[in-house]
């Protein structure tokens, strides 16, 4: 329901009287959407479809790339292949003629299951997370009923397994944002069940899904063209990756100091300075020019309510204002020292989780099943080797390692010249930062490149074994542990209850 019509409900914060329609009643609330109107309506979108669809996206599509690969190959001969592989594998060379449609076709399956994954899981009656969503659940139209709604918020908290915050720069300046965070704290719910998604980190995996599918797809082109034709490719290809590059770049940077003035945001952070909607428009539509009610005088009494009892014993002769802003004060500590570790500890620039990153790598486990579809025409363990030791090995932990340590790159970097205040210098860093990325995929793909080519299977061995081992250093090893949760976590599970 949130989902539907690409996030419609995000389209903006002015409710209709169809949304509170949208909603049902419900026992248990499984996440609770935390988001400031001020980001962007896709942006939001293609955010929540990364947290709750591309786990079962990436499953699936290994699942289809597998099924392609088989009708690839000799022994089954249903879809041509035209792609040739040059390599040296064990001291032995050859051309293997292997497949390119797990490449091509995979990809659709994998935006349909990314896109409407929730819609697939209602249409064969598998049991949906329950999402509470402020627009869709608080009935914008009915001032009464909306009052009620802001009062019952902590009510609709106590009941939810987590808080799920689309973080943008300007989070914990919006009012209803603080509210939220207040009422989480206000009932002692645990600051491990909240996850903090950066929405410009989903503008930078998406941008990194498409680096990394047009890394391979220039491969399937590549070996087949020649002369005038290839000097074209090269060209369209060259200039297309400096162009990504550098939006690759400009995002990682913009995400990183972003996150890095967070620290600054929080501890400066005080809820009376928050912003709203109604008081930004003198508490008048800008679409309709009715009066709006005013939230912080709502808001303010819940949160002098909830705080305000404990500042009471203190002084119990201090008046109803001075009262409030005890009350606000006291939540104004709790957010500058609990919730601020909670957050500096699962937000920083270089907080990627290894699941976003085999999400960014996905289009390298398409393509190994596109060379694994040669498996009835060269010698099998030419082939295992090449297969599991060089893509699956890439995609799996050289890729997600060489995403972290860029990562670290850039914020050691920015931290090191102070370039952020400097636009001029920043802009001469452009190639430094990138030249290092580039150099960071190459010094770890490189090793399994070379030592593949020896007879002995040992060192290429040892050498993914090490890789493996830091990529659990790199991700911690919960995280690390998530490619199995990945695959458990996206399996369908049938509802055995109506809700």
């Amino acid at each position: 329901m949130v989902l539907r019509g690409f996030g419609r409900a995000f389209k903006s914060n002015l409710g209709e009287a169809g949304d509170f329609l949208q909603s049902q009643e419900a026992s248990h609330v499984d996440d609770f959407i935390s988001h400031a109107w001020d980001s962007g309506r896709w942006l939001k979108v293609a955010t929540l479809l990364i947290m709750y669809n591309s786990r079962s996206a990436v499953v699936a599509s290994v699942v289809v790339a597998a099924t392609i690969s088989i009708l690839q190959t000799d022994c089954v001969g249903l879809m041509p292949k035209w792609s040739l592989v040059h390599r040296v594998i064990a001291s032995k060379a050859l051309v293997a003629r292997v497949g390119c449609w797990c490449l091509k076709l995979t990809p659709i399956f994998f935006f349909v299951v990314l896109s409407f994954w929730q819609r697939l899981r209602h249409a064969f009656g598998l049991k949906q997370r329950v999402i509470f969503v402020d627009k869709l659940c608080v009935n914008q139209v009915d001032e009464k009923r909306k009052a009620e709604g802001v009062l019952g918020i902590a009510g609709f908290l106590r009941h939810s397994g987590r808080l799920v915050v689309c973080w943008t720069p300007r989070y914990f300046s919006r009012l209803w944002c603080m509210y939220e965070i207040a009422s989480w704290l206000h009932l002692r719910k645990p600051c491990d069940s909240v996850t903090l998604m950066p929405a410009a980190q989903t503008a930078l995996i998406l941008l990194i899904w498409v680096f990394s599918f047009s890394a391979n797809f220039a491969f399937i082109f590549f070996p087949s063209s020649e002369g005038f034709v290839g000097i074209c490719v090269w060209t369209v290809f060259s200039a297309y990756f400096i162009l990504i590059s550098l939006l690759f770049d400009h995002q990682s940077v913009q995400l990183t100091r972003s996150l890095e003035a967070l620290p600054d945001q929080l501890t400066d952070f005080s809820v009376e300075k928050a912003s709203c909607f109604c008081c930004t428009n003198s508490h008048v539509s800008p679409q309709t020019q009715e009066p709006l009610q005013c939230d912080r005088e709502l808001i303010f009494q819940t949160m002098t309510d909830w705080f305000g009892p404990a500042c009471a014993l203190q002084n119990p002769q201090q008046d109803p204002q001075n009262l409030q802003q005890q009350a606000l004060h006291t939540f104004d500590q709790f957010a500058r020292t609990e919730f601020r570790e909670w957050v500096l500890l699962h937000a920083g620039p270089t907080k990627i989780s290894y699941s976003h990153c085999v999400f960014c790598c996905c289009p390298f486990l398409w393509r190994s099943f596109d060379v694994l579809s040669a498996a009835c025409s060269v010698p099998s363990g030419w082939l295992l080797r090449f297969w599991l030791l060089e893509y699956v090995i890439t995609a799996l932990f050289v890729m997600p390692c060489a995403i972290k340590l860029w990562f670290c790159t850039v914020v050691q970097i920015d931290r090191a010249t102070g370039i952020s205040l400097r636009p001029i210098l920043d802009y001469m860093f452009i190639p430094i930062r990138i030249t290092c990325g580039y150099i960071i995929c190459l010094t770890l793909y490189t090793p399994t490149y070379v030592l593949n080519r020896l007879d002995s299977f040992v060192p290429v061995t040892a050498y993914d074994v090490l890789v493996m081992c830091l990529t659990a250093a790199l991700f911690g090893w919960y995280d690390f542990s998530s490619i199995a949760r990945l695959i458990w976590g996206a399996l369908p599970r049938r509802c055995t209850n109506a809700s």
